[in-house]
């Protein structure tokens, strides 16, 4: 409730002067009005106070005055000034000065110096309040000559942490136009009067030491002291190996117990952790660790430590494998311990072919074989080789893939043909085109209307590109075999249509020396079917 003395001033004229006047039946309800409105005031009967007139109006601010006339029925929390550039200003909206002396019946007058502008006109009311009610006196103005520019007289604390509160005392400040920075981050202000000003550290402060900054009316002033956030030291770990969910005893200190702020890190991951003391963390290795040696790490208040020396997992040990035979498309299992619980972090390579994980735990991991339409194998008897984090395990054992029809090696891709069925369409790409020979246990695809030759290796399901083909590039060509030696010729240069030259050359590939030589022509030419 506000309460202006003009409304108890209202009160007492009313009883002197205007009872009197009424009949006796406008009397006794009056009356009773006036009882129930003094059982009210009984309750809340407000302080009294007077507004002053403004003097020793200068270049260093101006004197305001005002008198306590009456302290009212409850205790008074306390009494001042505001002024504003406006009407009426209030405690909520305005500047205000308050007096830090007990409240007594007299006279009180306030030397102003801050939150004034030079040439501006403000209206003053003396204020006096209680935990029920505040009293405003009346309002004056006056034109400001000027005022003294605000003073940083210290800081504290000098050290802390994020969301710590920060003391900001001087002199001459705004009591609502003030800006407290931190390294030039605007800090949240919980509390302000014209010597003191309480901020908030702020949580996005990085720097370790940073300068404090006040912007008063548009003027800027920096304390002589800087503020240093509290930084995280470690000294040494225990143990420097261990595996997933170990404990790592951090030693170090100022380890505060401000989990919004303190975290601990494997390289990058975050860990879980408890902080013993101010001196001691227990972290646990996370599971999502990828990094088989990392550095340690703890981060507060923005700060980070980081240990001198490096956490290593333990290399990843293989002891068996289930079934031994298997068909693509199943499953086996391994059998050891130090996988990861990061199940992809697991590799496990089948004959050359990266096997699909299914499953982790503690001493085993299965995984499954890759289909052979989407995988090439090595050979039936595929090696089983375990890769966790660059840790590389190879069993003795081979396992035996046992499928009816095991794939071979993929011919060149530069033999394929394209092909479209229209100018927009999609092209697909095939081997319609091409010839084949067998020499021994070697097997020889080639032109497809190229030039190109290629050998393949049946024991060691490998392709090896041979000498291109001389003469021109062909479709339906036709040839055989004789001991060493292919011969080959004839069919059409390009795919057959109308504009399809005949061809009727003859070769001889030599297969001892890699060659081709020209034979006499073949008379005639063959038609396709």
């Amino acid at each position: 409730m506000v309460f202006n003395n003009l409304l108890i001033f209202v009160y007492f004229l009313m009883t002197k002067f205007y009872l009197p006047l009424l009949s006796m039946k406008n009397y006794i309800i009056l009356s009773i009005l006036f009882l129930l409105l003094s059982s009210c005031l009984d309750n809340v009967y407000p302080p009294l106070i007077i507004t002053g007139a403004v003097t020793n109006i200068d270049k260093d601010g101006a004197v305001f005055h005002t008198k306590i006339t009456d302290l009212g029925k409850s205790n008074v929390l306390d009494f001042g000034f505001v002024w504003d550039t406006i009407h009426n200003p209030t405690i909520e909206n305005a500047e205000k000065y308050i007096f830090d002396t007990q409240a007594e019946i007299g006279n009180y007058e306030a030397k102003i110096s801050g939150g004034l502008i030079a040439f501006k006109t403000y209206y003053v009311r003396a204020f006096i309040r209680n935990a029920e009610v505040t009293t405003y006196g009346q309002e004056t103005s006056f034109v400001s000559n000027s005022g003294k520019s605000p003073e940083i007289i210290s800081i504290s604390p000098l050290t802390g942490n994020l969301g710590d509160t920060l003391l900001v005392v001087g002199k001459y400040f705004s009591s609502r136009s003030v800006n407290v920075k931190i390294n030039q981050i605007n800090a949240e202000i919980i509390k302000s009067a014209q010597d003191s000003i309480y901020a908030i550290i702020p949580s996005t402060l990085i720097k370790k030491t940073s300068e404090i900054t006040l912007i008063n009316l548009n003027q800027t002033i920096t304390a002589k002291d800087s503020f240093s956030l509290v930084s995280p030291v470690i000294n040494s770990f225990e143990a420097k190996t261990g595996t997933y969910g170990d404990e790592v005893n951090i030693k170090g200190k100022n380890f505060l117990r401000k989990p919004s702020t303190v975290k601990v890190f494997f390289d990058k991951i975050l860990a879980d952790f408890q902080i013993i003391d101010d001196q001691t963390i227990k972290a646990i290795v996370p599971e999502k660790l990828d990094n088989e040696n990392c550095f340690i790490s703890v981060s507060m208040n923005n700060q980070i430590a980081e240990s001198i020396d490096k956490y290593s997992l333990l290399p990843v040990e293989i002891t068996d494998f289930s079934p031994k035979t298997a068909l693509t498309g199943g499953t086996i299992t391994i059998t050891g311990k130090y996988f990861s619980p990061t199940l992809t972090n697991n590799k496990v390579y089948i004959g050359g072919v990266l096997a699909k994980p299914i499953s982790v735990t503690k001493n085993t991991l299965e995984v499954s074989l890759s289909l052979q339409d989407t995988a090439v194998y090595e050979s039936r008897n595929a090696t089983v080789k375990v890769d966790v984090l660059g840790n590389i395990r190879t069993f003795e054992d081979k396992l035996l893939i046992n499928d009816k029809w095991f794939r071979r090696a993929n011919a060149p891709e530069s033999l394929q043909l394209e092909y479209k069925f229209c100018s927009t369409c999609t092209p697909y790409y095939h081997y319609e085109y091409a010839s084949s020979f067998v020499i021994g246990k070697t097997a020889y695809i080639g032109l497809n209307d190229k030039k190109e030759f290629w050998a393949y290796d049946t024991e060691k399901n490998t392709w090896k590109k041979c000498a291109d083909f001389p003469g021109t590039p062909r479709t339906y060509g036709t040839g055989f075999v004789f001991e060493n030696k292919i011969y080959f010729g004839k069919g059409y240069s390009g795919r057959l249509s109308t504009n399809a030259t005949k061809l009727n050359d003859w070769w001889e590939y030599n297969s001892d020396n890699d060659k081709w030589t020209k034979k006499a022509d073949c008379g005639g030419y063959l038609h396709p079917i």
